[in-house]
């Protein structure tokens, strides 16, 4: 955020209706993935009877972003679960995240996802992409928190049911942490 500046973006309790119009309007860009209606918001990230999600969006809407802070790590650690948005705001709303992580302690804030959409986004909010053995560069704090030698992580998925020309590709689908987790 801007220094001295106030945040652009609240957490929010419960679900509403700009929340799921603001999903409707980037869907179609994301490709094959996860409906996010106001049901499975609730039932997924505000309702959760585990854990405590943190639903932050920018003042204007727009966008979203889901943290959940992960405090049985040493240093506490947060993971951006669910991310959407329109391009414009993303940038700002990961930096307003990434504040909000630091403010409640966290000193590491992630976000793991199948597609590069938000590429640009997340390089301007200072996030550093890592892939494949490059992962290894940052400690893995997150579930399970255990050592292994090699990090891979496999993604398996059969397209069934699809309109001729649906996605085919792991790049036209979007997937996040928050769809399995």
């Amino acid at each position: 955020r801007p220094p001295g500046g106030p945040p652009k973006s609240v957490r929010i309790l419960q679900p509403d209706g700009q929340l799921e119009c603001s999903w409707h309007e980037v869907a179609p860009a994301l490709g094959l993935t996860t409906a996010r209606s106001g049901e499975y918001l609730n039932m997924r990230y505000f309702g959760h009877p585990v854990h405590e999600y943190h639903v932050l969006v920018p003042r204007h809407r727009g966008a979203c972003a889901v943290v959940r802070f992960e405090p049985q790590t040493n240093p506490m650690a947060a993971r951006v679960v669910d991310l959407w948005g329109k391009p414009e705001f993303v940038a700002s709303l990961l930096a307003d995240t990434a504040a909000y992580a630091t403010d409640r302690g966290a000193s590491f804030l992630d976000y793991y996802t199948t597609s590069s959409v938000f590429e640009k986004s997340l390089n301007e909010a200072g996030f550093d992409a890592l892939v494949g053995d490059a992962a290894w560069q940052v400690p893995y704090l997150f579930n399970p928190p255990e050592r292994r030698t090699r990090y891979n992580e496999r993604f398996a998925a059969r397209l069934i049911g699809l309109p001729d020309g649906g996605p085919r590709l792991l790049d036209e689908c979007y997937f996040v942490k928050g769809d399995g987790d």
